[in-house]
């Protein structure tokens, strides 16, 4: 089976027709950021927004939807990665000549939660591009999702199949540099002890 891009439920698209474009006219991220009033512009398209829905697709098209999944410190301390991650909201990444930004709305209430130009939005699309093109893909298969830990600043490529693999977008810790790949076996070797130090003494970076 190929990478394959999720598709999102109805409801997240109409949520950011409504809040974005109204965003994006505000004068202050008109001035501060403008890549998210480029990326208000294209769901102003509405049903002529084109939406990946394959990898082939990502280079034309106006957003890129990916499901954005999150895991806490208790979970991984347990040793607990992929079957706890939860689905927490739906991202589409949005390019602009002003740079890439990603729109995202809840997963449990379709409702609008923020805009980021985080540097791992930039490097997710272009991962996946780069796989659209055959280059690094050959082994992997399934869907096309991200993987945030909040509480360790760390988000990751996930391609949720039968061999689970994470590519790091954009971490804090050294174990993690950015866009090496790791099975699930072997990242959560590496982050359970790191979770069990932070639960031990939160005030703690090590």
């Amino acid at each position: 089976m190929p990478i394959t891009l999720a598709t999102p439920p109805e409801a997240i698209l109409t949520e950011l027709a409504r809040a974005l474009p109204r965003i994006g006219r505000s004068a202050t991220i008109r001035q501060r950021a403008p890549a998210i009033t480029r990326a208000a512009g294209r769901f102003e398209l509405a049903v002529n927004m084109r939406v990946a829905r394959t990898l082939d697709e990502i280079i034309d098209s106006d957003a890129l939807p990916m499901p954005v999944y999150v895991v806490g410190l208790d979970d991984l301390a347990r040793g607990e990665l992929v079957k706890t991650a939860r689905l927490a909201l739906w991202s589409h990444i949005v390019a602009t000549d002003a740079g890439p930004v990603s729109a995202e709305v809840r997963s449990d209430n379709s409702r609008f939660a923020q805009v980021t130009n985080s540097v791992a939005v930039g490097r997710a699309r272009t991962s996946l591009m780069r796989m659209s093109r055959g280059e690094g893909a050959a082994a992997l298969d399934g869907e096309a999702a991200e993987l945030r830990i909040p509480a360790l600043n760390t988000s990751l490529l996930w391609v949720k199949g039968a061999r689970e693999t994470f590519e790091v977008l954009d971490s804090a810790l050294p174990e993690l540099p950015e866009g090496h790949r790791f099975s699930a076996a072997d990242l959560t070797s590496i982050l359970r002890p790191i979770a069990e130090a932070r639960l031990r003494n939160p005030d703690s970076d090590g």
